[in-house]
């Protein structure tokens, strides 16, 4: 299915999203500096990448499809948005098995985003309110 243009900038973070997966997931360390060194890379991209992706769907499509009934959708999307944050807190495990997971939980929310979230906010939401995520995503600093 195509992508509308509303939501096109989103979908096309995804791309970047799975190759940060793929990073991940296949990655290996011959010792910690190598290790240290892909999770500051990887905690760059979230922060200046998918961090602010995941702000804009929580602030511009959660609520609406949450009124819509959507209540399971938007709560599998913020269930995965915490886990995915929970790999950059200060405490978090930043072992190869724990990168090698988080490359497999970004690559399934790609996943559902592209397949199921995206689908339906295209199909139920207004107009106004996917220009406004289109505006924003647009309008995001690189």
């Amino acid at each position: 299915m195509k992508r509308s243009a509303e939501l096109r900038a989103l979908s096309s973070d995804h791309h970047r999203a799975l190759v940060l997966a793929k990073q991940a997931k296949q990655a290996t360390a011959e010792n910690e500096a190598a290790l240290a060194k892909l999770w500051l890379e990887i905690e760059r991209a979230y922060r200046s990448e998918l961090e602010p992706h995941f702000a804009i769907e929580e602030r511009y499509l959660s609520e609406p499809l949450m009124e819509l009934g959507e209540t399971a959708l938007v709560e599998r999307l913020h269930k995965e948005h915490r886990r995915l944050r929970s790999y950059f807190a200060t405490d978090a495990d930043h072992s190869l098995n724990a990168l090698h997971a988080f490359g497999e939980l970004l690559a399934r929310h790609v996943r559902f985003e592209e397949r199921e979230f995206f689908n339906i906010a295209e199909s139920r939401l207004s107009t106004e309110i996917l220009a406004a995520v289109e505006h924003t995503s647009e309008h995001r600093q690189p």
